[in-house]
């Protein structure tokens, strides 16, 4: 009855630590005015949850734990809805509203995007 919880704690942990890793190398790179790393986390986050959710129900191939693991544990660890809504809001409060309006709307439509090409790429495997 726990291992469900493990395997979220655990999925969680290595998607919060990739998702930080990857905010230090785009950091690194003269701190861009547009939150890149946030958005590229999310783009991510949301490709692969489209593709596990599809290779769990069209192949089989991921059992309910790995699903468990990787969907809600590691895409929930690893995709950051909450600084997200924070960067949009300091766009907001600095009077950027262009950049917010792009912000937005662009991180929302890539996200559907690739939940979408996940769930179109993973229904092209074949189930055993």
């Amino acid at each position: 009855m726990i291992l469900p919880y493990l395997y979220v704690a655990f999925g969680g942990a290595i998607g919060s630590v990739l998702r930080y890793s990857i905010q230090l190398n785009v950091a690194r790179q003269d701190q861009p005015p547009f939150p890149f790393a946030t958005f590229l986390v999310n783009a991510l986050g949301s490709f692969l949850i489209g593709w596990v959710y599809a290779v769990s129900e069209k192949t089989g191939l991921l059992s309910p734990e790995f699903r468990i693991f990787l969907a809600t544990g590691f895409c929930g660890g690893f995709t950051t809805f909450s600084a997200f809504s924070y960067e949009s809001l300091a766009f907001l409060r600095a009077g950027e509203y262009h950049s917010f309006l792009f912000y937005s709307f662009a991180t929302f439509a890539l996200c559907l995007f690739g939940t979408a090409f996940g769930i179109w790429l993973g229904s092209f495997l074949k189930s055993f």
